[in-house]
């Protein structure tokens, strides 16, 4: 989860600028992106074909939603699993969190487990802007099933954006402008 307030306006920037991109370069109108966000609580912000998304996602934030302190994963994980039911094409999850939630690493292992059930791909981005990414933190999440992991040492959006960027290319086949 997000705990440090003053990142989300960064995040939710980033976020929305992906889905111009997605809206630019998506070649299939049937791709789809959904947000989930979670701290105490999650709030679903319901799928949105991709090239409208941002229209749709940019009304969500604006109507803002609170959703705790605390950072549990339980129910954005409850929440995923159903927008994700019946979804056809490629699922992919990516998880944004600074690693510090609040569940066991027994229960954290059998939620991972159940994204991993639930989608094709389980992309994890740890926040470490302010160092809480600890080696016990590490290993918590380093033995669960994630297609990979990605360390984020300084949170500005160049470096959300790559990260974001890789998975995208990596997912869809989607390229860079000038590249092969």
């Amino acid at each position: 989860g997000i705990q440090f307030l003053h990142s989300l306006p960064r995040i939710r920037n980033l976020l929305l600028e992906c889905n111009s991109s997605l809206d630019r370069n998506s070649g299939n109108p049937d791709d789809r992106i959904a947000l989930i966000r979670f701290a105490e609580r999650a709030d679903l912000i319901p799928a949105a074909i991709a090239a409208k998304a941002k229209k749709a996602f940019t009304a969500a934030f604006a109507a803002g939603a609170s959703v705790g302190g605390g950072t549990s994963l339980t129910q954005a994980v409850e929440k995923a699993g159903e927008a994700l039911q019946g979804v056809g094409g490629r699922r992919v999850v990516v998880l944004i969190t600074d690693g510090q939630v609040a569940e066991n690493p027994a229960a954290l292992a059998q939620l991972i487990a159940r994204l991993d059930e639930a989608a094709d791909s389980v992309y994890l981005l740890a926040l470490d802007h302010d160092n809480a990414w600890t080696a016990s933190t590490h290993l918590r999440w380093a033995h669960l099933p994630l297609t990979a992991t990605t360390r984020i040492g300084a949170l500005t959006e160049g470096h959300l954006a790559y990260a974001i960027a890789e998975i995208l290319i990596g997912e869809t086949g989607l390229t860079t402008k000038g590249a092969p």
